[in-house]
């Protein structure tokens, strides 16, 4: 688990610094594990308090709540005074999840890509004029992407120290299909457009390394938009 900034000893500064900063915003997990609570509850001697009574017998791993013996403490996922139970959905508690990529998206991406190399050697690649820059302090983003000629593709953020973009690498459709290599490791600059909010570029200082991206295609670079041959 990470530790509030109330908690360090300089309150200017997170309580825990990764070595590399672009890690800031992804060590740790602002809740509590199970197993870090029943640690806690051993070491503190908390679990001892119900050796005075007879506990009742917890189940699936749980142990007696000290604050009251005659239940447990369950981990997650189960319920009831022995955790014995299955948690029940609580439709009022909602929570988002991400749209897992399949084989027919990673089909269409590389088809989309290769259809722009296939331009480009031709002479036929039309260059698409870049929008307004996106506002600073500001992340658009969205669960469920938006479907256009196809449904994108998951990249990763594993790089900021390249100039003004980022270094994102393939997830699955790689290892799926590793043949279009160009693909493993592309840049995202400040000429890369949010489709969703039909804006340029990013706030770097709001980016870090294991960020996921959609990505819908690529476009060339400034090298390949000279000299195609050479470059591609």
């Amino acid at each position: 688990m990470t530790f509030i900034d109330s908690v360090s000893i300089n309150k200017t500064q997170p309580a825990i610094v990764p070595f590399d900063l672009d890690y800031q915003q992804t060590i740790g997990s602002p809740f509590i594990s199970f197993i870090d609570l029943s640690m806690i509850n051993e070491l503190f001697g908390c679990k001892k308090l119900c050796n005075r009574v007879t506990p009742v017998a917890c189940e699936m791993g749980g142990f007696p709540n000290p604050r009251n013996c005659s239940k447990c403490v369950c981990p997650g996922g189960y319920g009831g005074d022995r955790c014995t139970e299955r948690e029940r959905p609580n439709r009022r508690k909602r929570f988002s999840v991400i749209e897992l990529m399949r084989m027919d998206h990673a089909i269409a991406f590389r088809r989309s890509s290769q259809l722009v190399i296939d331009e480009l050697i031709r002479g036929r690649y039309v260059i698409t004029e870049n929008s307004r820059p996106v506002t600073l302090g500001t992340m658009p983003s969205i669960v469920y992407p938006k479907t256009r000629d196809h449904f994108p593709v998951l990249y990763q953020m594993v790089n900021k120290g390249v100039g003004q973009g980022v270094v994102l690498e393939a997830k699955d459709f790689f290892i799926l299909l590793p043949d279009r290599r160009e693909l493993h490791l592309i840049k995202l600059d400040q000429f890369a457009t949010n489709v969703s909010t039909d804006t340029r570029g990013s706030d770097r200082s709001l980016v870090f390394v294991k960020d996921l991206v959609r990505v819908y295609s690529v476009e060339p670079t400034r090298a390949a938009l000279r000299d195609p041959q050479t470059a591609l």
